[in-house]
Parts: C-alpha cells; sequence; structure tokens
C-alpha cells in the first residue's frame, strides 16, 4: 500500500501509475494461473469419471462365459420359445444343469424362472417338481437372476410376470417391475 503523501501532484502520481507494473496486474496473472491449475484438475476429473461411467455402465463387467454353457443356454431358450409342454420341460432341464455349473448366470436364472411362470399359467406339470413349488421355485429365480444383474430390463420384466402370479389381486408390486423394465430396455415398451 502506497502512503496518501507520497507523491506531490497529480501528474506524478499518473507518471508513476504510467511507469512501474500495477501489483493487481501480478495478483491477476498468478489469478490466472491458479485458474488455469483449476481447470486442468477439473478436466482431469472429468476425463476419469467419464471413463469410469463408460466401463461401468456400457460395459458392465459381466463375466467371461464358459462356451459350452452359453451354447446349452441357447439351446435352452430355443426349447423355451417353441411353447410346447416337451418345450418348456426340456428348458427348465437345460437351465438347471447350466446353473448347475455356473450358479452366478444371471440370464439362466432369468430363463428359468420364466419356464417355471409358464408351466403355472398354462398348467403344465414340471417333472420332479410339485404343483405347489412351481410359484416359489420362479420367485427364487427371478430373485436370484435379479441379484446377479439387477440392470437386466427383461429380468424385471420377468418379477413383473413372477409378482402378478403371485398376487393377480393386487397389481403394484408387478406394475413397478414392470415400468422398471421398460425403462432399462425398450424393447418390452
Amino acid at each position: 500500500r502506497t502512503p496518501a503523501d507520497r507523491f506531490a501532484t497529480v501528474s506524478d502520481f499518473a507518471a508513476a501509475l504510467r511507469a512501474a507494473p500495477i501489483p493487481s496486474a501480478r495478483r491477476k496473472s498468478s489469478s490466472t494461473s491458479a485458474r488455469r491449475i483449476v481447470a486442468a484438475i477439473v478436466g482431469v476429473i472429468a476425463i476419469a469419471g467419464a471413463a469410469w461411467a463408460t466401463t461401468r455402465y456400457l460395459h458392465p463387467g459381466r463375466p467371461a462365459r464358459d462356451p459350452s454353457l452359453v451354447a446349452l443356454y441357447e439351446r435352452g431358450v430355443r426349447e423355451y420359445d417353441r411353447r410346447t409342454t416337451a418345450g418348456n420341460d426340456e428348458s427348465i432341464g437345460i437351465f438347471r444343469a447350466v446353473l448347475a455349473r455356473d450358479s452366478t448366470y444371471a440370464d439362466v436364472w432369468n430363463a428359468l424362472a420364466k419356464a417355471y411362470i409358464r408351466a403355472l399359467t398354462r398348467g403344465y406339470q414340471v417333472p420332479g417338481v410339485a404343483p405347489n413349488q412351481v410359484l416359489p421355485l420362479s420367485v427364487i429365480a427371478a430373485d436370484r437372476s435379479l441379484a446377479l444383474d439387477s440392470t437386466n430390463g427383461d429380468a424385471w420384466v420377468t418379477l413383473g410376470l413372477v409378482r402378478r402370479s403371485v398376487d393377480p389381486t393386487d397389481a403394484g408390486p408387478a406394475l413397478r417391475a414392470l415400468r422398471r423394465g421398460v425403462v432399462l430396455d425398450s424393447t418390452h415398451g
């Protein structure tokens, strides 16, 4: 800070202003440097966040599957798609066999829940399963599928079908699951 009596005249003061660098200009350049550093840090954080989001949401870390299990699962889906008692029974057997080898395969748990619900709604007898156990088994399979992959829209749709069968008089739980499935997977919309 400069004392008020340092300059005798206004013109001396003006000349001093023109000749000497302005202290606030120095602060401005250090302020500019600080802004650049902050901008660089924010940029690095933004890039790191984008990289994390890309790996987390676009490429969720699904475990690599044994190709023979994938082929068996796909065969089970083809049997299920036949929409016959024999096809449904065959698909349940295949899905159980896959899960016996890899119990973390969320898509298989979901397909098994669908097969159980189809058996229940169409009155198919599931070999080796008491009729009153088909619904509880579908609930277990749907829950397990979502526990393993809660971002699978099809699994939420399956849970909606299961919930509708659990309590046909209360559409609320089924509709909530169905809506979540639609949000996650627009192919059901």
